[in-house]
């Protein structure tokens, strides 16, 4: 077997249950942020209907994960809300993308009005200054 880090974990589908999607997450990137201090960049765990805010902040806790996250995805998870996104603010300090795409509970998403939603983003963007492109 190969002993490389992982610097791009994609878990997503419908089909996986939050067990199984943070189970796996967890221990892939324990196993090699263990010897590999942290080299995960890329975080998709979009699609994942039993994903909740628990699950992310949890992963995007761990540590030094926060710090080498450029781009995280989770699109579609209806449970997150904006608790996830304010744990992620204060975690992940190098964030270049961020996807939060039909994830109903969050504000930015379910803002209708035009300037409440753009207002919303641009707090996104001001509690988070690395981040560069946002797709809510």
């Amino acid at each position: 077997m190969f002993d490389l880090p992982i610097r791009r974990l994609n878990i997503c589908g419908k089909s996986l249950s939050l067990s199984l999607s943070l189970s796996l997450s967890l221990s892939l990137t324990y196993k090699y942020n263990r010897k590999h201090c942290c080299t995960l960049q890329v975080l998709n765990v979009g699609d994942c209907s039993h994903l909740g805010n628990e699950s992310i902040e949890c992963i995007v806790g761990m540590k030094d994960v926060g710090r080498t996250l450029l781009s995280l995805t989770f699109f579609n998870c209806p449970l997150v809300d904006d608790s996830t996104l304010q744990c992620v603010a204060a975690t992940c300090t190098s964030l270049q993308t961020l996807n939060v795409r039909m994830c109903g509970k969050l504000s930015v998403v379910a803002a209708t009005d035009r300037q409440e939603k753009e207002r919303l983003k641009q707090c996104i963007f001001a509690s988070i200054p690395s981040l560069q492109r946002l797709a809510c």
